[in-house]
């Protein structure tokens, strides 16, 4: 097992990590397994905080967190991102989707963003943090926002469904 898939092993367990992910987590994981494991414990990581944006950066090349959709620090203008879209940090800018596109955005920390969707996209938004979006509805596209928390800010234009998620 390589020194930062180990590393994150052990942390991973000191913060409660259960037995079936303990199970499935493999010596061999390389970056883009362990990226693909973030993405599909993201509540774990965002609850616990861990890995911290300052240890992503530090251990995974830019290009390949940008190829998952992960950005940290970034300002971007996406179209149609894939899912999930997780933003990090200060990152800013813009995700826009249409047609019949599909994503789950992930924003925490000081994320300042607008999201637009029209056309039959549909859109899935947790916000985590003092994140702050502006969504935009436009056409028969669904937006669905789940803010965690008191200090995330959501403003909206059109139909929009807000509902409030478990913070931490």
């Amino acid at each position: 097992m390589d020194i930062l898939n180990k590393t994150l092993k052990e942390r991973a367990i000191l913060f409660g990590l259960c037995e079936q992910w303990k199970g499935e987590w493999t010596s061999d994981m390389d970056k883009q397994g362990l990226i693909d494991m973030y993405k599909r414990g993201i509540d774990f990581c965002f609850r616990n905080q861990y890995p911290s944006n300052e240890f992503i950066k530090d251990n995974f090349d830019r290009q390949l967190l940008i190829e998952n959709a992960m950005f940290i620090d970034e300002s971007i203008d996406e179209f149609n991102s894939p899912s999930p879209c997780i933003l990090l940090g200060s990152t800013s800018g813009k995700l826009s989707f249409d047609k019949f596109s599909s994503c789950d955005i992930y924003l925490r920390d000081n994320v300042d963003i607008e999201i637009s969707a029209k056309d039959f996209s549909r859109v899935f938004i947790n916000v985590y943090g003092s994140a702050k979006v502006r969504v935009v509805q436009d056409g028969v596209a669904k937006i669905y926002v789940y803010k965690h928390g008191d200090h995330c800010k959501v403003s909206n234009e059109g139909d929009v469904l807000i509902r409030i998620g478990e913070d931490y």
